[in-house]
């Protein structure tokens, strides 16, 4: 994990020269989902400009404990505040996670609020689509006994999806 940065539980204003964001993980904990513990053990909330996704190398990451996700369907979790250069481009601002199955690495996130001026912008990701990743994966290699990369295994993940 990449140092150009760091993470934040302090709302107070960084230093000079410096930008934080304020990240929030939505749709956690899918009590209906059977693969919970697949996505929230090893669960990581990174802040990145554009990483590449074959190779990802966020800029800053912080985990979440398992212990810290609230236990109610499709909660919001409030993943702390990310501090990074002032000079990096504010519109290519990522929310993204790291899960530890298959060490996938996934960005997909909205601001909600940009008003950055007064105050951090906030970035939403959307853990649902995770979830539904993962559940469609997993059992296709358990349930199916599919080889991941056959087209058998890229048909069932399709249907599951």
């Amino acid at each position: 994990m990449a140092s150009q940065g760091y993470w934040t539980s302090d709302d107070s204003s960084p230093a000079k020269g410096l930008k934080k964001y304020h990240l929030f993980l939505d749709g956690i904990y899918r009590s209906s989902s059977r693969h919970i513990k697949l996505v929230n053990q090893n669960l990581t909330a990174c802040l990145d400009f554009g990483a590449n996704y074959t190779n990802p190398k966020p800029l800053v990451c912080h985990p979440i404990k398992e212990s810290d996700i609230p236990r109610t369907d499709d909660s919001i979790l409030d993943a702390g505040y990310f501090v990074v250069s002032d000079k990096l481009n504010e519109s290519k601002a990522e929310a993204c996670v790291q899960l530890g199955y298959h060490n996938w690495y996934n960005c997909n996130s909205q601001t909600i609020d940009a008003n950055s001026y007064y105050n951090s912008p906030k970035l939403l990701s959307d853990m649902g689509i995770i979830y539904n990743d993962v559940f469609a994966n997993d059992a296709c290699i358990t349930e199916h006994h599919l080889k991941e990369g056959t087209k058998d295994f890229d048909f069932c993940e399709k249907m599951l999806s």
